[in-house]
């Protein structure tokens, strides 16, 4: 009876191009990105570093998946950051209307008309870069500091969770917390890695992966993959220390 409902539901499963797959309690799936994170963060009162919060839907999934994270966001946009601000969070939330980078200055940050993809960096206009032609809103001069300075201001030692997500400008972010990463600082990375041309002097995946490595963070997986041409355009991935 077992292996007849086995088969049914596989069916079943098949014609809605899906598949069931088994993974056993308590084991990195690789597929939901935080499923996984609640098995190499087992605190629950994690510390936790929001780069690129946009409108807090890191935030709204940390707070579900721990019990009382406390959670520093930082989004440079003012028009994001005041939708963030018009939220209510159940956990200590602490939101920063700034940029993080490698080196304290100040830059010019454009917001397109998808919210999603306004960056410090341009959009490159090569072929391959299927948002080439999103149509710019504006663009604001904002504050950059960077994850060093930040963690000594605040006087944060431990670091669960660096989360990292500034559309092309993610080794910036990691080139300034290099000292808390070096002293162990920081336990965890998400980041996003784009593997095709999306915005003019992004950075490399290897370049990313090549720091996160060098500082003694292993890859976990890749998570929320977006295929382009039958290839990983771009996704998310999450480092843990060794």
């Amino acid at each position: 009876m077992t292996r007849y409902l086995k088969q049914l539901i596989k069916g079943v499963l098949g014609k809605c191009n899906r598949r069931l797959v088994y993974v056993p309690q308590g084991t990195l799936s690789g597929i939901h990105l935080f499923e996984d994170l609640k098995l190499v963060i087992v605190k629950e009162r994690p510390v936790c570093l929001d780069v690129g919060a946009h409108v807090g839907q890191t935030i709204d999934l940390l707070q579900r998946s721990f019990n009382k994270p406390t959670i520093y966001a930082f989004e440079p946009s003012s028009t994001m950051f005041q939708i963030l601000q018009s939220k209510e969070f159940v956990s200590q939330v602490f939101l920063y209307n700034l940029a993080l980078g490698k080196v304290t200055c100040k830059r010019e940050f454009t917001n397109y008309k998808i919210s999603t993809l306004s960056s410090l960096l341009p959009l490159d206009i090569h072929e391959e870069n299927r948002f080439r032609n999103v149509e710019m809103v504006n663009k604001e001069l904002v504050e950059i500091d960077t994850v060093d300075n930040f963690l000594k201001q605040n006087c944060i030692n431990y670091v669960d969770l660096l989360k990292i997500d500034t559309q092309g400008y993610d080794l910036e972010v990691l080139l300034g917390a290099e000292e808390a990463l070096q002293r162990g600082v920081v336990q965890n990375v998400i980041v996003e890695l784009n593997f095709v041309r999306m915005y003019k002097d992004q950075s490399s995946v290897k370049d990313i992966t090549d720091l996160l490595t060098s500082y003694n963070m292993s890859l976990v997986d890749y998570y929320e993959k977006e295929r382009q041409d039958n290839a990983i355009a771009w996704c998310t991935a999450l480092f843990s220390r060794k």
